[in-house]
């Protein structure tokens, strides 16, 4: 008789660890969902983006190099070096994503 109860206390606990372990998984499953949601979240509107010309005339490499040359610089301008990197990546154009160049 006391096997028997020995093994049903033992089964209580192991159905008690199972259902733990269970809601942490549900409960990390229930985060990755959400982060994914975050980053799969788009523009509501299509963007429209105006053409500056600014770096039309610019060849990659001279981009390369003027990128470069912020290397360094203090304070740093960031805004700078996003319209290099944005006018790089117009030359050469996106590997994946929406705006791929094919």
């Amino acid at each position: 008789m006391d096997n028997v109860l020995n093994e049903k206390i033992q089964n209580a606990y192991l159905d008690s660890v199972l259902m733990h372990e269970a809601h942490e998984y549900l409960c990390a499953l229930d985060v990755v969902e959400r982060l994914n949601a975050k980053l799969d979240e788009k523009w509501e509107e299509k963007v429209n983006i105006k053409s500056t010309g600014e770096y039309k005339d610019k060849s990659v490499k001279e981009l390369k190099a003027m990128l470069n040359s912020l290397e360094g610089e203090k304070p740093f301008n960031r805004e700078k070096y996003s319209e290099i990197m944005f006018a790089i990546r117009s030359k050469t154009g996106w590997e994946k994503g929406e705006g791929a160049v094919k």
